[in-house]
């Protein structure tokens, strides 16, 4: 059961708070390590619509008084995973039989918590709401040490790294 302030988010209210999770997606990402351009966050945007339609979607979200403090989602890796495409970098960055090991399991695609909220657990409980008990895997950037210490006293390994970016697993 997911922590009392996160609720699960249905894809069409999801996709309905998309100026609001791209305001809470910048705020989140603004600042070292990250710097995300407004470019990166239109992009973010543009892509939500694609994950909503992915198999095996699942969104959180907290809310406060100021509107949405933290959200995220995940979907289910193909198996096979494809050669192409974003797994296909993955695959160039930390080796091919790495991604073929991830098919099926939970990737966490997003967690971002507006700066103003931290500290309050939301992370740990948007986290937990989305993935659960499943073995689950993400991307992130070393330089974010405190992102790498969130995760690993999480539990979540480095299962490999290359050029500032960690693939870990849980």
């Amino acid at each position: 059961m997911p922590h009392p302030s996160v609720e699960y988010a249905p894809p069409a209210p999801f996709l309905a708070a998309l100026d609001e999770l791209a305001e809470v997606y910048r705020a989140a990402f603004a600042g070292p390590p990250w710097d995300e351009s407004a470019d990166q966050v239109r992009t973010f945007v543009a892509a939500v619509p694609g994950w909503v339609g992915r198999d095996g979607f699942t969104a959180a979200w907290a809310h406060d008084e100021s509107g949405i403090a933290g959200f995220a989602f995940r979907v289910r890796t193909p198996a096979p995973v494809p050669a192409d495409g974003f797994y296909g970098l993955l695959g160039d960055r930390f080796g091919s039989d790495v991604v073929a090991e991830l098919a099926g399991s939970a990737e966490v695609v997003e967690l971002a918590v507006r700066p103003d909220a931290w500290g309050r657990g939301l992370g740990r409980a948007l986290l937990t709401a989305i993935v659960g008990d499943h073995p689950a895997w993400l991307v992130t950037r070393t330089a974010a040490t405190a992102t790498m210490a969130f995760y690993a006293r999480l539990g979540w390994q480095v299962r490999t790294e290359d050029d500032g970016l960690a693939l870990l697993t849980r």
